[in-house]
């Protein structure tokens, strides 16, 4: 076989729909497949405007150019697809060699997929909107039930009742509409980060000094008997970040470790400042997270099966790594079932 020969088959039988045009663009010959791309006879396409081919948005001949186009079939229907062109110049004369790629069943599986994770996503939605009602329920009922209850026993039994235990039912009122405010804060802090709205502020601080003042605030809240000590290592204690943010996941941490740990358990806060970043960890010696589940621990509303008769809803731990990781920080963690749980925040050098 004479190379024409083979040049001639290899165009005739490519996949791919080739048009070639004079330098006025007019076509002077379309391949096999061209042609049932467009719907013409091959004699139907001699001396037309290559425009035909194209819907009037898409690019004009030119000596380069590759991208998507909307081709126009015959029939006038449109379909996406493929273009390259090239400018040839052959005995002095300009060409364009045009290759089309039909991209409707790309498109169609592309449409496909999309659809799939759209309804994937939404199913995963409905299914987290059904288990934060039914979190959300239970974990508003109870406060405000001990709210009612407390409220109600002072206003029937007020003048028979002595001031130790009217406290006692203002401290459980006050618990209560504390616990309510945190719940409430751990939602807008989620509705700030999803809108985009939580936008860090640096400033230089004491971190030391920060650090002592949440211990001294948490070691209020915590349950009689609990200590939570502090220690700081290392010269340096001037750290640049968002004092707020930090705050508010160093807050975040320190609570769930009261939380799960027993009534005299020991919650340990230890900070480090070193020359390759500078780190912060809070150490509870409490009921620690099954191994099974520690994968989904940061998943939003997730809660492991050792802590459904404890209060919560399953937004703090996945706040503070999304609020962490907005500080250009990170997070970890090491836990033991029954022996407890170390929770670290890491941050480079250059916050410091």
């Amino acid at each position: 076989m004479k190379d024409t020969d083979l040049v001639a088959a290899i165009y005739e039988h490519m996949a791919d729909g080739i048009v070639i045009a004079d330098a006025k663009g007019l076509i002077l010959s379309a391949n096999k497949a061209a042609c049932l791309m467009f719907g013409y006879a091959g004699e139907e396409l001699y001396r037309q405007p290559f425009g035909i081919l194209l819907s009037a948005s898409a690019a004009p001949l030119a000596m380069r150019f590759c991208g998507e186009v909307k081709a126009l079939q015959r029939n006038g229907s449109r379909f996406p697809a493929r273009l390259s062109v090239s400018g040839v110049m052959h005995q002095g004369q300009q060409y364009y060699a045009a290759v089309f790629c039909d991209l409707s069943r790309e498109k169609e599986t592309q449409a496909s997929d999309e659809v799939h994770i759209f309804l994937r996503k939404e199913s995963e939605l409905k299914r987290m909107k059904h288990r934060f009602i039914a979190l959300a329920s239970h974990e508003f009922r109870t406060p405000l039930s001990s709210i009612r209850s407390s409220a109600a026993l002072i206003e029937r039994y007020y003048d028979r009742l002595d001031r130790t235990r009217v406290f006692r039912h203002l401290h459980k009122i006050k618990k209560s509409v504390g616990g309510l405010i945190a719940m409430l804060e751990d939602f807008l802090e989620m509705e700030k980060i999803d809108s985009g709205k939580l936008q860090p502020v640096g400033q230089t601080f004491d971190l030391a000094q920060l650090c002592g003042e949440i211990v001294a605030e948490m070691q209020e809240q915590a349950q009689a008997g609990q200590t939570i000590t502090y220690r700081h290592t290392g010269l340096e204690t001037n750290v640049f970040l968002d004092k707020d943010m930090l705050r508010y996941c160093l807050c975040n941490l320190l609570s769930n470790a009261i939380k799960y740990s027993g009534d005299q358990g020991i919650i340990d806060m230890r900070s480090v400042i070193s020359a390759e970043d500078w780190r912060i960890s809070v150490i509870d010696h409490g009921i620690g997270i099954p191994v099974a589940e520690q994968a989904h621990l940061f998943d939003v509303f997730f809660r492991s099966s050792n802590t459904v008769n404890i209060p919560g809803i399953g937004l703090g731990l996945h706040l503070v790594k999304r609020i962490t990781e907005r500080l250009q920080g990170s997070i970890s963690f090491e836990s033991n079932e029954k022996a407890g749980t170390t929770f670290t925040l890491c941050f480079p050098p250059l916050h410091h």
